[in-house]
């Protein structure tokens, strides 16, 4: 990270292990998202936006969010949508660019 100094191994070993952990937290949040909301949100799972401002645009699922259920997509141009509802405005996509079926759910 540009501007982060760890001068001792023992800082540098504490900053990986935190960033393990914040890796390992998002994809456990990830995981309950695609249970709770019967959707396919996995790290780098292809999508189609719905939204407004760039309808029809492809992406991936980049993360979760560190609170709530939301996830955040980039788009294939670059540009990121944060944090977007897992049933919002996305489609799940195959690899062959088919949606994916059963389409989401909202939970009772």
């Amino acid at each position: 990270m540009k501007g982060l100094r760890l001068q001792t191994p023992e800082q540098r070993a504490q900053f990986a292990l935190t960033m393990r952990r914040c890796r390992e937290r998002r994809a456990e949040v990830l995981a309950s998202i695609a249970a709770y909301y019967d959707v396919p949100a996995v790290r780098n799972q292809r999508i189609r936006y719905k939204g407004r401002k760039h309808f029809g645009q492809l992406g991936r699922i980049l993360n979760s969010a560190t609170s709530g259920f939301y996830v955040m997509i980039q788009l294939d141009d670059g540009s990121k949508v944060d944090l977007l509802h897992p049933t919002a405005d996305i489609e799940y996509l195959a690899a062959d660019g088919s949606i994916i079926a059963p389409g989401p759910r909202c939970p009772k």
